[in-house]
């Protein structure tokens, strides 16, 4: 989050469904502004909710936890590759609750 509101990683690196296709400088910025989030939240209802304020949703897409752009719908990487992947959130976190079209509810 910065003083204009929230932090707006660039999504034009997606190249034909690779969620991980992200240049180095990219791949740093999108990190650094979720990385703590997905780390320090202790309910899947925080972590919901932190991220919808910065500009992102989670959805279970194939059994994998992907971090999607909420303007766009555009999937951006999956959570394992921001080093959070379903199994280690759901251990600390709990099952989580899924709406029908995969994404987590809050």
């Amino acid at each position: 989050m910065t003083e204009n509101g929230p932090i707006r990683i660039p999504n034009d690196w997606l190249s034909a469904g690779h969620e991980t296709a992200v240049d180095c400088e990219t791949a740093v910025l999108l990190r650094a502004a979720l990385t703590p989030t997905l780390r320090s939240a202790e309910s899947w209802q925080e972590l919901t909710s932190r991220l919808d304020r910065k500009g992102y949703k989670l959805v279970i897409k194939r059994d994998r936890l992907v971090i999607v752009e909420s303007t766009s719908g555009r999937s951006l990487c999956t959570g394992r590759y921001l080093g959070a992947p379903l199994e280690s959130l759901a251990e600390r976190l709990g099952r989580p609750r899924v709406k029908t079209c995969g994404q987590i509810a809050a």
